[in-house]
């Protein structure tokens, strides 16, 4: 976010606050925006670990979820141990998506091979409707949800520059 609409995102989140307090929730919360010149503007809070959201979630945490969910619930944490900064997720997909169309994606797009994964890239790749067949990672699926690229940094620009760098440089699909 430029810095004029963090405002926006606190003003947001401190809506929430005590009836999140009041049920004693604890857990992943997520505000989804549409950000544009005109600013940031909040469409839904989301109480619960959705995609891609929890993938973007995933490059914040400094534990495994099962440890962080865990301390939250005994407590013996009272927030989720996450870096600070941004992260940035961006779903690669294929036509017909989002819709569902089996019989077009079968003939067009089924198989084909998802290429460039390396050892430095692979922890910010995310696979979605994928198979390995004859040794290969491949699309798969009926409406060409392939894979999140995810990646984090100290601004927005920085976190997002990282993600299309896995995106553009090494993560290729090809052509029958």
């Amino acid at each position: 976010f430029p810095s004029h609409d963090i405002g926006s995102l606190e003003k947001e989140l401190k809506k929430m606050e005590k009836t999140l307090a009041r049920a004693d929730y604890v857990g992943d919360f997520d505000l989804n925006f549409i950000v544009n010149e005109k600013g940031a503007f909040c469409l839904e809070p989301t109480c619960r670990q959705g995609y891609p959201a929890s993938y973007i979630h995933d490059e914040m945490m400094e534990t495994d979820w099962p440890t962080a969910f865990m301390g939250l619930w005994d407590k013996s944490i009272d927030k989720m141990p996450m870096k600070t900064g941004f992260a940035v997720g961006v779903v690669m997909v294929t036509y017909p998506f989002p819709f569902e169309e089996k019989e077009f994606f079968n003939e067009e797009y089924e198989g084909l091979p998802i290429l460039g994964l390396n050892e430095e890239n692979l922890p910010h790749v995310h696979f979605c409707h994928i198979k390995l067949k004859d040794e290969k990672i491949v699309l798969s699926g009926t409406m060409g949800y392939a894979l999140v690229c995810t990646d984090s940094g100290e601004t927005m620009k920085k976190a997002k520059n990282e993600a299309y760098k896995i995106v553009d440089d090494n993560i290729i699909v090809t052509g029958k």
